[in-house]
């Protein structure tokens, strides 16, 4: 009887790996002999091995589909106009603040800069609820106008801003810390679709060159980690607390009016390659 019941176990250990559903049920029984069990095994490991590669296969294919992604010369012109002015205007009004900030710490006033941090939990903390809840483009549209404003107020009356004057540089670290994620974001957004819409843009012929998106976006990254210190360099190198007042304003505001054209105003509709025969046409 007990070589029986072996051979059945061996036999149903078999059939379980062809009907993997057998596998639950032949677990159950305790008295399974090592063969039986070890057929098992190598059944399941093969179904999470087959699992594993199918899995690879499904992220390489993904991966494939992005690098394959090139965007042609001129919408890549396009794209470092803009990328290049970015979030400059910021950056002019950020690194002013910072500057009026170490001249108060080197005479001894620490108000400015616990003023400096009360402002920028309070106002990180704001903004983070605000990009959770609304993340749609008109919102990003909408935050990219608030941050613009954000920079003209702060840059028209940056000359006010003194160690005595406290509220100020709460009101301007608040509006920065609030509204500069939200409008980076948004920058950010509209150069992406930029460089998504259309396929990258259309070459003139079908010999053009063309650049691999990954790389364009690079120049974006690499801008963005420039902009601050070119900012704070041009401040020092000219011996003058903050720049013209309307400068920053004009710089943010050709990046508001980027953000609204790409995600408002210009309907995707038109850049589908139909649209375009029929325009053609």
């Amino acid at each position: 009887p007990g070589a029986a019941a072996s051979h059945r176990l061996d036999r149903g250990a078999a059939e379980a790996f062809d009907r993997p559903h057998v596998l639950d049920t032949l677990l159950t029984i305790k008295d399974a002999t090592p063969e039986a069990m070890s057929k098992l095994s190598s059944s399941g490991g093969q179904s999470e091995k087959k699992k594993g590669e199918n899995e690879n296969q499904d992220q390489d294919s993904g991966e494939e589909f992005d690098e394959s992604l090139t965007v042609s010369l001129s919408r890549t012109g396009r794209f470092a106009l803009h990328a290049a002015n970015g979030t400059l205007g910021e950056a002019l009004n950020d690194m002013a603040t910072d500057l009026a900030t170490r001249s108060a710490l080197a005479q001894g006033d620490t108000k400015l800069l616990l003023a400096y941090n009360v402002a920028v939990a309070s106002s990180m903390a704001l903004g983070y609820l605000s990009e959770v809840w609304a993340s749609s483009s008109k919102a990003r549209a909408g935050f990219a106008v608030l941050w613009g404003l954000a920079q003209g107020f702060r840059g028209g009356f940056m000359h006010l801003l003194a160690p005595d004057r406290l509220w100020i540089l709460f009101i301007f670290v608040f509006l920065d810390k609030f509204s500069g994620p939200l409008g980076q974001a948004a920058v950010d957004t509209a150069l992406l679709t930029l460089i998504r819409r259309n396929g990258g843009g259309k070459p003139a012929t079908s010999s053009s060159y063309r650049l691999p998106a990954n790389g364009v976006w690079t120049l974006r990254t690499t801008l963005e980690r420039l902009e601050r210190p070119m900012c704070q360099l041009i401040l020092l190198t000219f011996h003058v607390s903050s720049a013209p007042g309307w400068l920053p304003g004009l710089l943010a505001s050709t990046s508001v009016l980027f953000v609204l054209h790409t995600l408002v105003w210009t309907d995707d509709s038109l850049d589908s390659p139909e649209a375009s025969h029929v325009k053609a046409e």
